[in-house]
């Protein structure tokens, strides 16, 4: 019934193998296009391969400075074809390379998988279109057709340019890559029976306790919903990111301490410090934001911690050292990205400095009332002093903190009742002589 909470099973292997395949099949279908436009023109195709032009091809009025130059370039080609000049075969490929770079890189996106389906998924081609003439009623030239001797011609080329891009591949890669260009299908450890049913077993066990997960936590069971949790984690190739929304539900009603303790550690273990290299090679299956997070986008297991630290700390009796341990994690957190390019995380600062100073000027405002004269405790005035200056820095730093993170117009907080806030605490601190005794 849910969606189980199992991870990927794609392996830098099979992504690879599958770039390839793709990539390999674009090229030979560009230099195919390429070598029909080199061709001489017949009788019987000149109208229909040109488009009713002459042979110089593209009419440069429509056409860009760059595109100009690439035509000048295949004109010339064609030319030199046409009077039997011979064309160097690398240059030719080198010429040919190029052009379809920038024609990729220019009009046409990096995907490999997306420029081979963009030749293909046209659904304005797919209507029917009736001609009342009948002199257009002509079927043209089917210019997918490709003999043997021009396949083997095209591939020629191509497999000699894909010997170096193979070289420092993995040897599995390789020996799949050339079986499947040789018109044969590699077969995977996962197509044997054995591992079949081991796996429909595992699944079916799988799907039966997320049920259940999902089941209690609606009925709000939370003893049997905690134990379904745990065996949960206990399950082979399951990702525990898919499901720590839920974990810390019923955590946060069974016990907080525990909510903290379980946040903590998924912050620590799949953490984005460790992601100095590459993070499309190494983390091309991470999970999404939701999940997961990435090196521009902080998880939000790691807002959800702060935000528990925060409330928490707030309205425990230990509050000032706790709340100072928190102040201290930020400004770790607030170096490096993507932490210090997420609004949210400047915002709970700011409102960590906030509740410090709140709690500075209550203390400050009793102790005051309890010793109305200097006389009875000579540390007083400089208690008051300290404490007046641990306040102004609070705040200081707390309007400094809001406006890095408005910085993000689309950004938006209760500034109101921010500023309100704000101004009792100012007032509460340096209006002794205002208050009553």
């Amino acid at each position: 019934m849910f969606e189980l909470p199992v991870s990927s099973n794609i392996t830098i292997n099979a992504f690879n193998l599958k770039k390839l395949r793709y990539q390999y099949i674009n090229d030979i279908n560009a230099k195919h296009n390429e070598l029909s436009k080199n061709e001489l023109p017949t009788p019987v195709t000149s109208e229909n391969d040109t488009g009713g032009e002459d042979l110089d091809g593209d009419s440069e009025h429509n056409l860009t400075s760059e595109d100009a130059e690439v035509a000048q370039e295949r004109r010339i080609r064609r030319w030199k074809s046409i009077m039997g000049e011979a064309i160097d075969d690398d240059e030719d490929d080198n010429n040919h390379d190029d052009d379809v770079d920038n024609e990729f890189e220019d009009n046409g996106p990096t995907d490999e998988e997306k420029k081979y389906f963009l030749r293909y998924d046209k659904p304005q081609e797919s209507f029917e279109k009736w001609e009342s003439n009948n002199l257009k009623r002509q079927r043209h030239v089917n210019k997918n057709f490709i003999t043997y001797y021009r396949f083997k011609k095209t591939r020629k080329q191509i497999d000699k340019k894909y010997k170096v891009k193979t070289m420092h591949l993995n040897k599995n890669v390789k020996n799949n890559f050339e079986l499947m260009i040789d018109g044969f299908e590699p077969i995977n450890d996962n197509n044997i029976s054995r591992n079949r049913n081991l796996q429909n077993y595992n699944k079916h066990h799988l799907s039966l306790l997320t049920d259940l997960m999902y089941s209690n936590i609606f009925k709000q069971k939370w003893d049997i919903a905690y134990k379904c949790f745990t065996f949960l984690l206990r399950i082979p190739d399951v990702d525990i990111r898919r499901v720590w929304n839920l974990g810390s539900i019923i955590l946060q009603n069974i016990d907080t301490t525990k909510l903290i303790d379980f946040l903590q550690w998924l912050s620590n273990v799949y953490s984005n410090k460790n992601r100095s290299f590459v993070q499309g090679i190494n983390y091309r299956n991470d999970q999404t934001n939701f999940n997961g997070g990435s090196r521009r986008l902080t998880p939000l297991y790691t807002k959800t911690l702060l935000w528990h630290k925060l409330t928490l700390s707030s309205d425990s009796e230990t509050c000032e050292s706790e709340i100072d341990s928190l102040i201290e994690q930020i400004a770790e957190m607030v170096v490096i990205p993507p932490y210090s390019e997420d609004n949210e995380i400047w915002y709970i600062f700011a409102l960590c400095h906030l509740v410090k100073a709140d709690n500075l000027s209550e203390k400050l405002y009793f102790m005051s009332r309890r010793n109305p004269e200097v006389d009875e405790m000579d540390t007083y005035p400089y208690d008051t002093e300290i404490y007046n200056n641990k306040i102004t820095i609070c705040i200081n730093n707390c309007k400094k903190y809001l406006r890095k993170a408005t910085q993000d117009k689309n950004f938006d907080y209760p500034a109101r009742t921010i500023e309100t806030k704000l101004k009792t605490i100012e007032t509460r601190t340096f209006d002794f002589e205002s208050m009553p005794e």
